[in-house]
């Protein structure tokens, strides 16, 4: 089971409703597997068609307000991964932690 999954079990699940807990997970499970050391073409052409489905469950649950430009770009995320390889290879983190100095 995947970590996301299980902190969510232990600590939130129980406090929302069902359908509510399982979409954040399957959000959860998206977001890992964009960020995943290695990629799977199969599973990303599935996760294309997944994560519409997810923000439609995602905009059943929430209020319209909560959706702008930003929510929208997970569609293309998968797409971006496949053209542009692991993503943790590009990151701009580190470059803005070593450009405010805060590096160690």
């Amino acid at each position: 089971m995947l970590l996301c999954n299980v902190c969510w079990h232990q600590e939130f699940a129980f406090f929302v409703n069902r359908d509510i807990s399982i979409t954040i997970i399957e959000l959860c499970n998206f977001f890992q597997l964009i960020c995943a050391r290695t990629l799977n073409m199969k599973d990303f052409e599935k996760s294309e068609v997944d994560i519409t489905l997810i923000l439609y469950k995602l905009e059943r649950i929430f209020p319209l307000a909560f959706f702008d430009i930003m929510v929208h770009l997970m569609i293309h995320l998968p797409k971006e991964a496949l053209l542009g390889g692991l993503v943790h290879y590009r990151w701009m983190y580190p470059y803005a932690i070593l450009r405010s100095g805060k590096a160690m």
